[in-house]
């Protein structure tokens, strides 16, 4: 009997210890502050804390549109908070192809054309439609215009394996040459990030990109400005101004 109570106060301390150090794994790993994860996921700090009544989109909050919608003569319309965290580690990337596990899209397979990290989303071209109506102005007649809503990179896409282009998880691994990169757990593929994933507004491709009036340059940074010593600031500066130290300095005590 003590044996079996030892063994089984010895399994709640290790499942206690794993859950503790997942979390300050995660909490220390992730981008994002503890205040606006705790916010998004509805943790009540204190009896007078209020859900805010803002619409996150796939917009940046400094966008025109998202001010737009979040005017405040505007009825912001309910959105559901976030169902876990924001992940510590991002495995979807734009250019991806995924496949949709829920909705009337069940089944079908996209390429992710935007990633919103904040949100845990993705945008899949062509899959989980809504449509926009504008009615008829200045002569323009009216039309219907497509747009994709948010997925979950979570639960509601799955990575496809270039293999045989079946739905995965991956897991980060080293190559030998020291490169990080995904690895389907089924297969043990190497999936590669896109190329999409790596551009910016400034450039498609880093090799393709042409400095700029307005950009430092190469060679500027390369060049050694400063070699550190092991003399003072004032030591320094006379050596480099010529002047040559004849005092003797006194001696110094710590007590």
């Amino acid at each position: 009997m003590i044996g079996k109570k030892v063994l089984r106060i010895s399994n709640i301390m290790v499942r206690l210890a794993v859950r503790l150090l997942t979390s300050a794994r995660n909490t220390y790993f992730r981008n994002f502050p503890q205040a606006y994860i705790d916010r998004e996921m509805g943790v009540k700090r204190d009896p007078a804390y209020k859900p805010r009544t803002y619409r996150n989109t796939e917009h940046r909050p400094w966008a025109m549109q998202e001010k737009n919608l979040n005017h405040p003569r505007n009825k912001i319309p309910p959105q559901k908070r976030l169902v876990h965290a924001p992940l510590p580690e991002w495995e979807i990337f734009q250019g991806d192809m995924v496949q949709v596990l829920v909705g009337k899209d069940k089944g079908r397979r996209g390429e992710v054309v935007q990633t919103v990290q904040e949100r845990n989303w993705c945008f899949v071209g062509g899959r989980n439609l809504t449509y926009e109506k504008y009615a008829e102005s200045s002569g323009i007649p009216a039309k219907l215009i497509s747009k994709e809503l948010p997925l979950d990179v979570v639960t509601e896409v799955a990575l496809l394996d270039p293999v045989d282009n079946e739905p995965t998880k991956i897991e980060w691994r080293y190559t030998e040459q020291g490169d990080r990169v995904r690895v389907s757990k089924r297969t043990g593929r190497i999936i590669p990030i896109p190329h999409l994933a790596m551009e910016t507004y400034e450039y498609k491709t880093k090799s393709t990109y042409r400095e700029e009036p307005k950009d430092t340059r190469q060679k500027e940074l390369s060049e050694v400005t400063y070699v550190p010593t092991s003399k003072t600031f004032e030591e320094e500066i006379m050596d480099k101004m010529g002047i040559v130290e004849t005092r003797k300095q006194g001696g110094t005590f710590w007590y």
